[in-house]
């Protein structure tokens, strides 16, 4: 039983250590062809896609544990942490990286972003204070500290719901006779 806990915390630490690579290469790209961040279009394909991956990503992690390290059955309580432990360490490289991009190495590049979004707002005929309030806080959202917010407060938000979610779904057994999921 202890082998199966070191197992399922050194692959799952591996497993969202991959994602949390695969995540830096996604934010280099955005960053590389200087796509517009904060457009209501690329945040909603964003979300989904980032959502979608995360859950591929969970569900992978989880039945290659059960199937490899569990002798095909795993706990419900086993499967949340899986989905936990990637879900922080992808969360959390990628959230360095983005605190070091952005706010360390070019914060124009937010700034910018920021400063295009205002501009579609003025378009839409949003009002001045309005305007105001949103500019100010997006400017602190990106900032270190709001970085670092978001790193240690969103993030495991949102891989607790997303894994609690997801382990509800995992098979939590194979038939070991035919190789079919229960």
């Amino acid at each position: 039983m202890e082998n199966q806990k070191i197992a399922l915390f050194t692959h799952s630490l591996k497993i969202g250590a991959l994602y949390g690579l695969l995540s830096i290469v996604i934010s280099l790209l955005i960053y590389i062809f200087n796509v517009n961040m904060l457009s209501i279009g690329f945040g909603i394909v964003y979300f989904i896609i980032s959502v979608g991956l995360s859950v591929v990503v969970f569900i992978y992690g989880m039945r290659t544990i059960r199937d490899k390290y569990f002798n095909g059955y795993i706990s419900y309580g086993h499967k949340f942490l899986v989905g936990l432990i990637i879900g922080l360490v992808s969360g959390w490289i990628a959230g360095l990286f983005g605190l070091l991009l952005y706010v360390y190495y070019d914060p124009g590049f937010i700034a910018d972003q920021i400063d295009k979004f205002v501009i579609k707002l003025e378009e839409y005929g949003v009002d001045e204070t309005t305007l105001m309030k949103q500019e100010e806080s997006m400017r602190e959202g990106f900032t270190a500290m709001g970085q670092i917010k978001s790193m240690l407060i969103r993030t495991p938000i949102f891989t607790v719901v997303l894994s609690l979610i997801v382990a509800a779904f995992v098979k939590k057994e194979i038939n070991k006779d035919d190789g079919k999921v229960l």
